[in-house]
């Protein structure tokens, strides 16, 4: 269906379901006030106990302070691939399967944190070096608790974003876009590990959280609705 279709059912008996019907997909977007609005409540919330995630490879892997630069990088990655989006989109067939796999695993992870309160012990008493990434690390790390870390939503958004972009239709120089695109997600994943944002087991768990909302509407022989 058209984004300018006619509003159906209730919705086209009055005005303001009409208005509402019009700015669905921008509405839509008031999603990501709301879910920044609660994550930060379970942020500093206080715990009876969160559980510790931690493996044997976590250890082995030191922490490196320059990779702030590809964790930073997960912003401009993320905004810019939704405002991209949802300018070229016309039909927003491509905005609702992305819409679909962010949202939903979005709230997954809120309830998986509210269920099973967890956290990371793997940040450093000290850094080993004072620069400049080492600043804005520590600056990070200080606003940033330890707390709801499994999944990662880092990861997990990434991946979604780079779902999207190896499946778009909408890409000028897709064999430019889709490469780079898989490097920016290997370094942001790999940056929550080497500045101890993460355990390599979040990343582990926002993988399988990504494959099951991917390809379980495929193996229940169906997929995410885009025609509306």
């Amino acid at each position: 269906m058209s984004p300018d279709a006619a509003a159906p059912g209730p919705l086209a008996a009055t005005a303001a379901g009409r208005w509402v019907w019009k700015h669905r997909y921008g509405l839509s977007l008031l999603y990501i006030p709301a879910f920044i609005a609660y994550f930060l409540t379970t942020e500093h919330r206080e715990r009876a106990h969160e559980t510790s995630v931690r493996c044997a490879l976590d250890d082995k892997i030191p922490f490196r302070e320059e990779w702030i630069l590809a964790y930073g990088a997960w912003f401009p990655y993320l905004l810019g691939f939704a405002g991209w989006l949802y300018a070229n989109d016309k039909d927003r067939a491509e905005y609702k399967r992305a819409y679909y796999h962010l949202v939903a695993g979005m709230t997954i992870t809120l309830v998986i944190y509210e269920l099973w309160p967890n956290r990371q012990d793997l940040q450093p008493a000290s850094y080993p070096r004072e620069n400049l990434f080492t600043e804005v690390v520590r600056r990070l790390q200080a606003f940033d608790s330890q707390s709801n870390v499994c999944p990662s939503l880092h990861v997990f958004t990434t991946l979604c974003v780079n779902d999207a972009l190896q499946t778009s239709k909408l890409l000028k120089h897709p064999e430019v876009v889709r490469p780079a695109s898989w490097l920016l997600t290997g370094v942001i994943s790999a940056s929550t590990c080497f500045l101890k944002q993460h355990s390599v087991l979040d990343g582990v768990a926002a993988a399988g959280l990504f494959a099951a909302l991917k390809y379980a509407p495929r193996l229940l022989g169906r997929r995410p609705r885009t025609g509306r």
